[in-house]
């Protein structure tokens, strides 16, 4: 397949350009940044937000969205900014797409739920709590509109807490488990500020859920959780990572914002229809983030 990966520059995006240049497939990238991530063959610096059109690169056989701004905070300041480039930016790249009849895989988020105690499935009331959620349901909403008016063939994919080697947290509060990561390795305390419990999906298991849902597309293109399962509360997290990292780090535990609500995935979907399989345990996947943050030594949160 002729594969077009957008935002391939973030932190999904160079792994799973490198699983799929490994299966075979010709991986093309696009990005804001001028240079693309290894194993590409082509790469085309575009911003997906703008009106500019996209060049031709010759046919697709699948398009990967997974540009994006995925800070929490920021977009708190800027709900309009982050629109355009979440939404608009994604109702451009199925513009794409269709023009290629290509199928299309689309990033999205557990933040399109409302958190509650039982694990979420795919059926579940997308309520989001904050505009980036909201942002991540136009999109969606968008990729429902073209598979029914479009023809458009497809899959969506909602990621629940992906961490793993690759993440770093300069700003904002998005991404536990690099900032805990980055704050234990430093020696620097872990403060705990909610009783939440979250669902963490290493990024290779990522990665395979893309991979495996390229095969599989759907019109109109149907939903998938992207997770483990496997509840882990904030504080339980902190004491993974400060043992993963052997650290000193202090565990602070403040609780200012009580409990928010879990968000915890039920895979069923995924695993009867895409054949998804979490292989890495939080464990194993804590350790490789660790290991990577030692030999990288990124700036730190």
């Amino acid at each position: 397949m002729r594969v077009l990966v957008t935002g391939a520059t973030g932190f999904i995006g160079p792994h799973l350009v490198l699983r799929l240049a490994g299966e075979g497939h010709t991986v093309l990238t696009t990005s804001r940044s001028p240079s693309g991530p290894k194993g590409g063959t082509l790469h085309i610096a575009h911003d997906f937000a703008s009106s500019a059109a996209f060049p031709n690169v010759g046919a697709l056989d699948a398009v990967v969205h997974l540009a994006g701004n995925g800070d929490v905070a920021s977009i708190r300041a800027d709900p309009a900014a982050a629109a355009q480039i979440n939404a608009q930016g994604t109702l451009n790249a199925l513009l794409l797409a269709s023009r290629h009849d290509a199928s299309f895989v689309l990033a999205s988020s557990q933040r399109v739920y409302q958190p509650r105690p039982q694990p979420l499935d795919e059926d579940a009331p997308a309520i989001p709590r904050e505009p980036y959620g909201y942002t991540k349901l136009a999109a969606e909403l968008y990729v429902a509109m073209a598979g029914r008016l479009f023809g458009l063939r497809g899959t969506i994919l909602r990621f629940f807490t992906v961490y793993g080697p690759g993440q770093v947290v300069t700003s904002g509060v998005s991404g536990i488990v690099a900032i805990f990561g980055q704050r234990a390795v430093a020696g620097e305390p872990l403060l705990v500020m909610s009783h939440q419990r979250k669902d963490l999906v290493e990024v290779s298991d990522a990665v395979q859920a893309i991979a495996l849902s390229l095969g599989a597309p759907s019109s109109p293109p149907r939903a998938y959780n992207v997770a483990t399962g496997m509840p882990t509360s904030v504080l339980d997290l902190a004491r993974a990572v400060k043992h993963a990292a052997d650290s000193d780090s202090e565990i602070v535990e403040d609780f200012s914002e009580g409990d928010p609500g879990s968000l915890v995935a039920d895979i069923f979907r995924a695993r009867l229809e895409l054949g998804y399989q979490p292989q890495v345990t939080l464990i194993e996947g804590l350790h490789r983030y660790v290991e990577w943050l030692r030999a990288s030594r990124p700036r730190t949160a």
